[in-house]
């Protein structure tokens, strides 16, 4: 079990390292690179970043649109909205995590008090 857990862990930990030593590689060409080269490479870690917690079983919560659940969303700010109805998020802040059906990490969000009058 132990071997298990310690493989489980050496495997993520590989996947962080890989995603470290292409953020190496960028700031040490980032002198060379323009606008559009950077947002690449930022784009292309948030995938491998993405990539490693997905393995690890995490997955984001659903926000935008969704009914407020405060198992899963903390609500930060409560907002008047045309577009969604009250006690539906309107503005995801903060990502939420989940790993298999535990809450990780709740998604900060902004919930709609209904319509501006």
């Amino acid at each position: 079990m132990q071997d298990r857990e310690r493989s489980v862990r050496r495997n993520m930990l590989l996947g962080v390292l890989d995603a470290l030593d292409n953020v190496d590689r960028a700031v040490a060409h980032q002198e060379t690179m323009d606008r559009e080269g950077l947002q690449q490479v930022v784009r292309m870690l948030q995938w491998q970043l993405n990539e490693v917690l997905k393995n690890e079983g995490l997955s984001p919560v659903p926000t935008v649109g969704e009914p407020f659940d405060p198992y899963v969303h903390e609500a930060i700010e409560q907002v008047a909205s045309n577009e969604y109805g009250e006690g539906t998020v309107v503005e995801e802040v903060r990502k939420g995590y989940r790993q298999g059906d535990e809450t990780l990490r709740p998604a900060r969000v902004k919930v709609s008090s209904g319509s501006r009058g």
